[in-house]
């Protein structure tokens, strides 16, 4: 799969500038001084201006994870395992990184990158997008100005779910635009875990686990298991069928509909059972079957 470009200063860069931040963000010092030496950035500068110094160079994703964070005798086989351990523990996108070369397994994140940015998932609800946002406005003070600053969007109140999606800026974008200190801030003020990856931590704070249920209803119903662990959701296959069940019902309560469930034990028994019954009177019941789709592609 040949990787989309964008074009933005000296080289060709294979992803935008939000998604390379959040590489950038969970590099090591080490490893991030590295690319700075080899492209004259200045070392005394803070963690948060070197990064913007890489971004403004224009300097590509795949020339930094092949060449630019390592020193010069550091053997293929010693990047292939770094990249392995960026992706697993550091990233926290993808199970493993399969692979032979080491431009395969570039090759390989460029492509995920590519997918999350075009397939809309958010990772949290789009409740819990709202909650955030409310809260980072609550405890950042000027986020609304410097998140317009950022990715020089429009004037007027841009702390809005809705807002920020019609740009395709997710909750992980507007979290690695804020630098470190403020990050560190937010969750002491907010009482989340500063231990570990803490965009993480957010994130899974503000994550409502029935609305990402419901928003991922197609997934479940199709079965998509990759699809439904990029969001956030871990079901094994054995659990999709009951869990459609129970998704499928929620969607129905939230819509005003009288989801049955005493009748729905008093019909049942061992050899004919209804999944769902919905009683819109005394008299008149709508028994409903779910089923899930099982064939493969």
């Amino acid at each position: 799969m040949r990787s989309l470009i964008f074009r933005e200063g000296s080289e060709e860069k294979e992803i935008p500038d939000k998604v390379f931040r959040r590489v950038l963000k969970v590099l090591k010092d080490p490893n991030l001084n590295q690319l700075c030496r080899k492209h004259g950035i200045d070392l005394k500068l803070d963690r948060d201006a070197k990064i913007n110094q890489i971004l403004n160079q224009g300097i590509s994703l795949r020339s930094a994870l092949s060449n630019g964070i390592y020193k010069d005798d550091v053997t293929k086989t010693d990047r292939k395992a770094f990249l392995n351990d960026l992706v697993e523990k550091r990233l926290l996108i993808l199970d493993e990184l399969k692979g032979a070369t080491l431009g395969a397994k570039i090759d390989i994140i460029i492509d995920y990158f590519e997918r999350k940015e075009s397939d809309g998932s958010l990772s949290i609800s789009l409740g819990g997008y709202d909650k955030l946002l409310g809260d980072l406005s609550k405890y950042v003070r000027g986020i609304n100005n410097q998140i317009r600053s950022e990715f020089e969007l429009q004037e007027g109140e841009v702390m809005k779910a809705k807002t920020l999606l019609t740009y395709s800026l997710k909750p992980i974008d507007i979290l690695t635009a804020l630098p470190d200190d403020i990050i560190k801030s937010f969750c002491e003020k907010a009482q989340i875990s500063t231990r570990g990856n803490q965009l993480q931590n957010i994130l899974d704070r503000y994550k409502d686990v029935g609305d990402l249920y419901i928003e991922n209803y197609m997934h479940i119903a199709s079965r998509n298991l990759p699809a439904l662990g990029d969001n956030g959701l871990e079901i094994k296959e054995a659990e999709l069928g009951i869990k459609f069940e129970e998704v499928t019902k929620s969607i129905f309560a939230k819509l005003g509909f009288n989801v049955d469930n005493k009748c729905l034990k008093e019909i049942s028994d061992s050899n004919n059972r209804a999944d769902i019954i919905l009683r819109e009177s005394d008299s008149d019941i709508v028994i409903i079957e779910c089923k899930s789709i099982k064939e493969k592609g």
